[in-house]
């Protein structure tokens, strides 16, 4: 695993990964899980099946409020990994995009979706990927589904990039996180994106989320593949 090593505190940016249209299919896709009406659950505002969410997403945004108060959210949530559109077009891109970084047929490791609010009360302090993970050599690829501004819960990236393991404690609600949070913050500049952007990294790469302070709920696709 030696010649992989190089990969490990890298980071790759890939603007238009996904494109305005594929986005649409994907979100237009997410909305139809929030108005499945074979959950009785679920009466929500809009019985439309296709959106252009990348021009006007308020009415997606109205249907996800009302699917989180139900109490079979987390259900729902933990079904958009398996979303046709997710696995059509996403997944695919991965595979080619990790086969020309790494020479070898990789493996999906992890896949899905992650949203942040304003004000989330919960945070992502600064660490590195390879805790936990059951692999030697694999990449993050971090995928904006619309714009995210400064403030907006874009991520926050270390200026030194060591390429080593380094110590990592566990916080109150036992996340992995590396020592001295305050220097680490101090030390990093936050990533912006552009709907559809790519970014990708190594497993050493130091990173959190960025504070979400104003702006609509953040989505982005969150996908670790390797060997």
């Amino acid at each position: 695993m030696m010649k992989y090593k190089k990969f490990d505190n890298k980071v790759l940016s890939v603007k238009n990964f996904l494109s305005l249209e594929e986005i649409d299919r994907i979100m237009s896709e997410l909305r139809h899980k929030l108005n499945n009406k074979r959950n009785k659950y679920f009466k929500l505002s809009s019985r439309s099946k296709n959106i252009g969410f990348t021009k006007d997403r308020s009415s997606f945004d109205k249907d996800y409020y009302l699917a989180k108060e139900k109490k079979t959210w987390p259900k729902v949530y933990d079904s958009f990994r398996n979303l046709p559109s997710f696995n059509n077009i996403v997944i695919p891109k991965i595979r080619k995009l990790s086969k020309k970084l790494l020479l070898k047929k990789i493996r999906i490791i992890t896949k899905g979706f992650r949203i942040i609010e304003k004000n989330d009360k919960r945070s992502y302090p600064f660490h590195q990927e390879y805790v936990g993970i059951d692999s030697n050599c694999f990449f993050v690829f971090w995928i904006a589904l619309h714009d995210i501004l400064e403030s907006e819960g874009g991520l926050l990236l270390g200026k030194h990039m060591p390429n080593k393991k380094m110590p990592h404690v566990l916080n109150k609600i036992q996340y992995p996180i590396l020592k001295n949070q305050k220097m680490w913050i101090k030390n990093s500049k936050e990533k912006n994106f552009k709907a559809g952007e790519l970014l990708a990294f190594g497993r050493f790469v130091p990173h959190g989320s960025a504070r979400k302070i104003q702006g609509v709920p953040r989505w982005c696709c969150l996908i670790r593949a390797g060997i």
